[in-house]
């Protein structure tokens, strides 16, 4: 499992609050979908902590591309497309979920696509952006 202590910063500060903050919620889910078995309490938990990932993500997004604008980021358009992409594939995986219930798949998509992906946006999309912030703002 990915740890705070091992991801990548980047050189602004909000973007780092951020990743961490995303993080710790994946983190929370993992957790509580490897306490869950069908039908289980733990379920409404999962969807409440669910909702306020997808909310996190949307706050999240809207600070990076306001900052993207201010500066005129040249590759606005690719980096914002990524988010909307993103933001798209978790909304169809909310409403699998809500379903269907199928645990193993939502425990796959958060350890797996989920996490490697919010590293590797991190590690390419963020930190070539924050670059251009810091130096530009």
């Amino acid at each position: 499992m990915l740890e705070w202590d091992d991801f990548p910063k980047v050189e602004i500060d909000f973007m780092n609050t951020d990743h961490k903050e995303c993080l710790e919620m994946l983190t929370e889910l993992s957790a509580l979908c490897s306490q869950a078995s069908e039908q289980n309490e733990v379920y409404a938990v999962i969807d409440e902590k669910l909702q306020a990932l997808q909310q996190h993500l949307v706050e999240h997004f809207k600070r990076e591309e306001q900052a993207m604008e201010a500066t005129a980021f040249p590759p606005y358009y690719v980096h914002k497309t990524e988010h909307e992409a993103t933001l798209q594939q978790f909304q169809q995986v909310l409403t699998d979920w809500q379903r269907d219930r199928d645990l193993g798949f939502l425990t796959r998509y958060i350890e797996n696509n989920m996490m490697n992906w919010l590293e590797l946006h991190a590690i390419t999309m963020d930190t070539v952006t924050a670059r251009h912030v810091a130096q530009n703002s």
